[in-house]
């Protein structure tokens, strides 16, 4: 039975309780398809459907003939212009010029807007260009085409556009020039040249100077201003390559020698240049004179054993690279290797280079000058060291270090040469830190970090291969023994270190020369054993065949120095820590790197060593892990020098209180870490702490990556492109090209085609970053030119230009960091791209894998990584479990959907529903495979609108998915701070937009009938259920389990084994169709499941691909609902199992309303007595989920909480099912859950999150205006969760304010007297004088009515039912006493009714549903509260009276007992009854009646506050005051 067949004869009925689409009035999808010809999709009107002659098109309007001009020869293909003909066109067009750009030109609307403004004054009318790229011009008069060539090429965005008059012979071609007028900066001119000769006399040596531009000018006539650099306009000369360094001779006055300046030369934009022709305009490569001196060198071919011969792949070649040094210019490599990053060194920048037996001849020392005493470092001596100012001995005060930290970063600061990629000539290097080179030898090591190859066949140079350079840093606790010093070369052997630091050596200064040697050998070192007492702290030695090192700053608690590793730029801060166990003490070194930040500024640093102390609570194990003032302190010390951890792997805690063995303290004291400019140099830097041996500590390791390549990215939309005019014509432009296929697959080579436009595009864009920054450089300099001339009416053009592309371009730069930081961004305030781009940076490190561990503890690295998270999601998802079999049996389903609801679940879709689901996916989400995200659908809606919907539409018709479309990217996202196996990440699946779609649009279809098939024990993603309803369910069913009281009952906490990846699909169908969802429906899922498959996403790059064979993913729209069903499963299993027992006991409390369990997604919580039959019970019914669905119980992290058990019968029941034995208070759904109420100590997670939280934000890089709206947005949200349900206590209130109130007025620390406005103040609405804050213990309140209206309404939900079966049974709610037996959340619900119960009140409609004497339906309150009840009892009521008894008998007037007991309140007339239903109401700020929500109950319970006129001017969209 196909799928045409299905619909035959079926008649689709609107259920009454499901909204409707309106679909008659339009045409059915089925009827559109199959009637409508593939290439056209357009319906016609009767006019055009009737045949038209062709008079009928033409008719009379304009004559479009032809005049027929016979040739002499009908072969002929030659056509000469009579001269009449060229005279008639001159006379046509005498008031056009031409135009024209040398090279590439400009996009034409960029050409015609601009020349439209420059030369409107000028008579222009109107522009156009043919396809040789030559322009023309139209103007009114010949007198404004005269002054257009007077005024010279029009310069468009630094490019020069050239222009003439036309004439016949001219627009066929552009022209060649032997010179062109440049734009040209002019970098580091010396004061006594600046002016007008002296840049003329400079300007000279490039070409004819025509001008200079204002702020230049302004320099020379005032001799003040701007002396970076000259800007000024050249005529240059095609006599060759561009100059780029001019070098200018000032003579000195004095009569001594003369001194030499070197001028840079900076053209803003280079024309193409032929060195042949010595013009502009076309290339060498083009040109036609040129001769072709040799042939390519034919490629040797490879031909295997067979006879065939083998394409040998093409290998990477980097990229040119010339960077200007002091011993030249490092050009391009020559020799091309396989491997990914090497050193080529000329044979003849060697000589004179000393072997490594010359050199240990020598045995040189190179010399350091200091004021007070010589610094000498050599081989095994130490660099003995002065300590500063400040840092003083106990036997008194030591001579200061000279200052050597300014001059040092001074001069990196200069130095910002690009980083180096490829195969690079002549490195730059110190002869006396020589390279080892043994030639002819083979494959040999030189020093640690570089690889030799051997050489080349002329044998003119080595190569060399930059591999990872490892620095360690090992606590050792003392270096005197012989086993320590044996187990420190062990550790450097090993692991292959080049750099190492050792800390707590004990090693007396006058033994450093004597033991070092013996550890390090040869290697250079340094100590800072002159500023310490009691032995030397810290020593770092080094292999200088590696790196130079110079130290900057000792102290005894850090050293700074400066690692320069040879042949890679840039040069690293490096400091060595080991702080005191003093926190008074270490407050010397939280200064001293606070120093060190202010004079590194944002270079390249790493910090690695043993700080003594925690930065959170998480890092310590075995005792307090409450916040204190050392990690307080820390923690402030690390946001001030802007460091994080390095990514790393191996030991968590590394620091033992008892390395021999015991129950001892552990603690995470020894740490890495970096700023993001080094993450960002050393890309894919990793750390690794090892095991600690015979030490208390861990020994930590870096591998520094330098001068990696990386692979090729695949395709990704930049959301930022959109706003470009260009992105719509580049998309129509490619629909316009035929594309033959299906529907689904136009579509999809439409896409794939479009990838190369769009690629560049973003490259015309380049870096965003680098754009902002050159722009906002020369829109203050036009500002300042303009501030000195403000009439020149050219300066004020250019700035209103430059203005409007400086806003483009910062849009584009919040828009590419927003959407790569993967936060929440604010709708208010600034833009905050620097807080963006540090997220970018921290979120990059962070979940950058560079090893991991296999199933046998072995560590891979780089692609080996990819290979093996490859094999181990093959192996997981693409292999079906032979075990399920997911027969079920006859009569297992007892609820099913009514035919006409399956028929309305699979009526035709409608072009609204798709344009929906596209607009209702984010446009920052990660895209799927093919690069796309929704933004690009929606901004490009108008022209790929259509053929979008009617792709979707025929999914929808045929059943048929592309396999291209529904291939999905595994993103990973670590499940544990150090993540270093498969496991210990949690796979997210990236889908593409197009299925996010068609998966949406199901999920839509679906949910409204969720609630009718899953029973009321699940409450995640059914319509109308909430997630608190489970938390209060299980408090109000482990309430009692801290005592020994009651029938013997038992909590199993279940964690399912990978739940999402591990479901059997032919389960899910089957569960599908047995509850009655249409087959058609059933299709569309098994079709979407069945059609998928993975790639690994890792690091920005894919590897792998397989097809997958069970689960569901994680990231697509409709996998939570399927899973629901799934789960629901097991909820028919345990039934039907408890129904086959006979003696199987219910939880205490479950009973009644027959409660076995709770679930929210693959949560499960189940409840039954205490005895083994119970017990068994369960274990049927989960064996029996296995075999049909293959999810089965995590045995490891599943837990038992027992209660009254004896200890016999505990352990009967864990043979049975061997979970383990869990205590309260545990973690449940995300909050704790205890049968005891929750101290301070426990909502210690919730305050941690909203500290670390601000911590992470980095609160200098944002403004008030964005602190305030973080508070509002985020801040205050994330405690929206416990206040749900929990009652704050005062003292959790208090601290979370206070975090508030630190991070709007000081940052996040926390000092005193910075708060400018009272807490109360600033909680006040915006329109009283206030942030828009809120109280939390006000706002907690609000939430908690929440359950209150619950119960009063009698919402139907499971923990509404079991209160009023359980606690409120016939009595009212308001007027119940709190019960000891009932859970404490319930009672402490209980305690905030005298707050809210006057908000609560009945309208009155029936009368019926209110109970006269305890419900308010008056305005005065209850009658309980206004009379007595011997009163209302004479009157003839009862407790169990309704008002509408109250109202019948009253006949319109109240009892005169009432009046005249209590007048005010029944001075109205009894309100009248209708035939409505009485409906339960809050009262809000006006009095009125209204339907509750958590904002009106917060407006209500503040009250009214006075207004503020004044807020509607500070206060509006887009300003924010600071």
């Amino acid at each position: 039975m196909g799928f045409e067949d299905l619909f035959e004869g079926t008649v689709i009925h609107e259920p009454a309780h499901v909204p409707r689409v309106e679909t008659d009035k339009r045409k059915s999808v089925f009827d559109r398809l199959s009637s409508a010809p593939c290439d056209s999709r357009l319906e016609f009107s009767e006019d055009v459907k009737r045949k038209l002659s062709f008079a009928d098109v033409v008719g009379d309007t304009k004559d479009d003939s032809l005049s027929f001009f016979p040739l002499e020869n009908k072969a002929q293909s030659t056509i000469r212009i009579p001269v009449t003909l060229a005279q008639e066109a001159v006379k046509t067009h005498h008031t056009t010029l031409i135009g024209y750009f040398l090279g590439t030109r400009l996009h034409f609307p960029v050409v015609q807007s601009y020349v439209k403004t420059v030369w409107g004054k000028h008579g222009f009318v109107d522009a156009m260009m043919n396809n040789n790229g030559v322009y023309f011009f139209k103007f009114n008069d010949e007198g404004g085409c005269k002054q257009v060539i007077d005024a010279g090429p029009l310069m468009i965005r630094g490019v020069p556009l050239f222009v003439a008059p036309w004439d016949p012979l001219k627009g066929l071609s552009k022209p060649v020039h032997d010179s062109c007028p440049l734009w040209i900066k002019l970098h580091n001119i010396p004061l006594v040249a600046f002016n007008k000769e002296g840049i003329g006399r400079i300007a000279s040596a490039l070409g004819v100077p025509k001008q200079m531009d204002a702020c230049t000018s302004a320099m020379c006539d005032k001799a003040w201003g701007r002396p970076g650099f000259a800007k000024v306009l050249v005529e240059v000369w095609a006599v060759g390559d561009l100059k780029r360094e001019l070098e200018v001779v000032i003579p000195n006055l004095s009569g001594g020698e003369d001194a030499k300046v070197m001028i840079r030369v900076e053209y803003i934009w280079e024309p193409t240049q032929c060195s042949h022709c010595l013009v502009f305009g076309h290339k060498s490569a083009t040109c036609a004179k040129a001769v072709v001196h040799a042939k390519k060198k034919q490629k040797d071919q490879v031909v295997d054993d067979d006879g065939f011969v083998r394409v040998e792949r093409k290998q990477w070649k980097p990229k040119r690279v010339e960077q200007a040094s002091s011993s030249g210019v490092i050009k391009e490599a020559e020799t091309i290797t396989q491997e990914e990053n090497v050193i080529v060194l000329d044979k003849e920048a060697m000589d004179g280079v000393p072997r490594v037996e010359e050199n240990e001849k020598l045995g040189q020392k190179e010399n350091v000058n200091a004021p007070d005493k010589e610094v000498t470092v050599g081989d095994s001596t130490a660099v003995q060291s002065v300590p500063k100012e400040g840092h003083d001995k106990v036997d008194g005060p030591v001579p200061p270090i000279p200052n050597l930290v300014e001059p040092v970063v001074r001069n990196m600061q200069q130095q910002q040469k690009p980083q180096i990629r490829g195969i690079l000539k002549n490195p730059i290097r110190n002869p006396n830190r020589p390279l080892v080179i043994e030639e002819n030898k083979g494959k040999e090591t030189s020093g640690r970090g570089l690889q030799k190859e051997g050489s080349n066949e002329g044998g003119r140079c080595q190569i060399y291969q930059i591999k990872m350079v490892k620095f360690g840093c090992w606590n050792i606790r003392g270096l005197n023994t012989s086993i320590k010093q044996r187990e420190v070369r062990d550790f450097i052997k090993s692991h292959e270190l080049s750099f190492c630091a050792l800390v707590e050596t004990h090693v007396k200064a006058d033994s450093l020369s004597s033991i070092i040697p013996m550890v390090f050998g040869a290697w250079k070192w340094v100590s800072n054993s002159l500023v310490t007492v009691n032995g030397t702290r810290i020593v770092l030695a080094w292999d200088e065949c590696v790196g130079d090192v110079m130290i900057l700053d000792i102290h005894p608690q850090f050293l700074h120095c400066v690692i320069k590793l040879r042949g890679v730029d840039p040069s690293f801060f490096a400091t060595i820590v080991y702080g005191s166990n003093s926190t008074i003490e270490r407050r010397e070194l939280w200064s001293g790197l606070r120093k060190a930040k202010v004079l590194m500024g944002n270079q390249p640093w790493v910090i690695l060593g043993d700080f003594n102390t925690i930065l959170f609570p998480h890092d310590g194990y075995g005792s307090c892990s409450r916040r204190n003032l050392n990690m307080e302190e820390f923690y402030s010390c690390v946001e001030d020098i802007e460091i994080m951890d390095v990514n790393y792997s191996g030991v968590q805690f590394m620091w033992t209180q008892k390395p021999r063995g015991g129950d001892g303290v552990l603690r995470k004291l020894d740490r890495i870490m970096s700023n993001t400019s080094f993450l960002t140099t050393f890309d894919g830097s990793l750390a690794v702490f090892v095991p600690r041996g015979i030490s208390d500590h861990a020994g930590g390791i870096i591998d520094i990556h330098a001068a990696i390549r990386k692979r090729g990215r695949g395709f990704r939309f930049d959301n930022f492109i959109t706003e470009r005019e260009v992105f719509l014509e580049l998309v129509a432009i490619e629909w316009k090209v035929p594309v033959f296929g299906s529907f689904m697959h136009q579509l999809l080579c439409h896409l794939k085609n479009l990838k190369q436009p769009l690629r560049r595009l973003r490259d015309v864009c380049g870096d965003v970053t680098k754009r902002v920054a050159n722009l906002r450089v020369e829109l203050d300099t036009i500002q300042i030119a303009c501030d000195l001339d403000p009439t020149n009416p050219v300066l004020l053009e250019d700035l209103a230009h430059l203005f409007l592309a400086y806003e483009q371009a910062r849009r584009d730069e919040d828009a590419f960091f927003r959407q790569r930081a993967k936060v929440n961004w604010l709708r208010d305030g600034d833009h905050n791209t620097k807080f963006f781009h540090n997220v970018v940076k921290e979120r990059k490190s962070r979940n950058f894998i560079r090893s991991i561990a296999d199933a046998n503890g072995r560590f891979v690295h780089d692609e080996d990584v990819g290979t093996l998270f490859v094999e181990h999601f093959r192996n997981f998802l693409g292999i079906i479990d032979p075990l399920v079999d997911p027969t079920l049996p006859n009569g297992f389903f007892q609820t099913t959907l009514d035919f006409s609801d399956s028929l309305y679940m699979i009526r035709p879709i409608t072009d609204e529903e798709i344009k929906w689901a596209m607009f209702h996916i984010g446009n920052d989400k990660a895209p799927g495979s093919d690069g796309f995200t929704s933004k690009f659908f929606k901004s490009a809606w108008s022209v790929v609108g259509s053929d979008v919907q009617v792709a979707i539409h025929n999914f929808f018709y045929s059943g048929r998915l592309t396999k291209e479309l529904n291939h999905t990217l595994l993103c990973f996202i670590p499940k544990v701070p150090n993540a270093t196996r498969v496991t210990d990440f949690r796979p997210i699946s990236c889908c593409n937009v197009l299925y996010k779609v068609i998966s949406k649009i199901i999920a839509e279809r679906m949910k409204p009938f969720l609630s009718h098939l899953i029973g009321s024990d699940q409450s995640a993603f059914i319509p109308g259920r909430r997630i608190s309803g489970n938390i209060l369910m299980a408090h109000e069913l482990v309430a009692g389990y801290q005592r020994d009281i009651g029938r013997p009952r038992c909590a199993f906490k279940i964690d399912l084994r990978k739940a999402y990846d591990t479901v059997n699909w032919r389960y899910l169908i089957r569960m599908l169709h047995g509850f009655g969802f249409h087959p058609v429906f059933c299709k569309w899922i098994d079709e979407m499941l069945n059609t998928s498959s993975f790639s690994i996403a890792l690091n920005g790059d894919t590897f792998g691909f397989f097809k997958g064979a069970r689960g569901l993913r994680q990231g697509d729209p409709i996998s939570p609902y399927l899973f629901t069903i799934v789960m629901e499963g097991f909820s028919i299993i345990l039934r039907s199992c408890i129904a086959e027992a006979e003696n199987f006991h219910y939880h205490q409390g479950c009973e009644e309303l027959s409660i076995t369990h709770l679930c929210f997604a693959d949560d499960l919580f189940v409840f039954t007595g205490g005895d083994l039959a119970s017990i068994e019970v369960l274990k049927r019914a989960l064996d029996r989920f296995r075999l049909f669905s293959g999810l089965e119980p995590n045995l490891s992290k599943s837990e038992v909480f027992f209660s009254n058990v004896s200890h016999e019968d505990r352990t009967v029941i864990l043979n049975h099912l061997p979970f383990q034995t869990g205590t309260f208070p545990i973690r449940y759904l995300g909050v704790p859950l205890s049968p005891v109420s929750l101290r301070v100590s426990d909502f210690a997670p919730l305050v941690n999150k909203v500290k670390n939280r601000i911590h992470n934000w980095k609160a200098k890089f944002l403004s008030f205006g964005g602190r305030k709206q973080l508070i509002v947005s985020v801040l205050q949200s994330m405690q929206l969760y416990w206040m749900s349900i929990y009652v704050l206590p005062s003292g959790v209130v208090h601290e979370l304010e206070s975090c508030f109130r630190d991070f709007l007025w000081t940052q996040g620390s926390s000092s005193k007297g910075k708060c400018k406005i009272a807490w109360n103040v600033v909680c006040r609405p915006i329109n009283s004088g206030g942030l828009g804050f809120k109280r939390l213990a006000l706002w907690n309140r609000a939430f908690l009515a929440k359950h209150v209206w619950d119960i009063l309404c009698r919402r139907n939900s499971l923990w509404v039912n079991w209160i009023w079966r359980y606690c409120i049974r016939n009595h009212s709610f308001w007027d119940i006493r709190p019960n000891q037996k009932w859970s404490w959340l319930f009672r402490k619900i209980l305690n905030i009714r005298p707050y809210i119960r006057e908000f609560f009140f009945f309208q009155v409609g029936t009368g019926t549903m209110i109970n006269a004497w305890r419900d308010t339906w008056l305005s005065a309150g209850p009658l309980s509260s206004i009379i007595s009840y011997r009163r209302f009892h004479n009157a003839g009521f009862d407790l169990s009276s309704t008002a509408r008894d109250v109202i019948l008998n009253s006949n319109g007037h109240w009892p005169p007992d009432w009046v005249s007991r209590n007048p005010l309140a029944f001075q109205m007339d009894p309100p009248l009854l209708t035939n409505d239903t009485d409906l339960l109401r809050w009262k809000d700020v006006a009095g009125n009646g209204v339907d509750f929500s958590v904002k009106e109950a917060w407006s209500s319970m503040l009250g009214i506050c006075d207004r503020i006129p004044w807020t509607k001017y500070v206060w509006f969209k887009g300003h924010i005051p600071c």
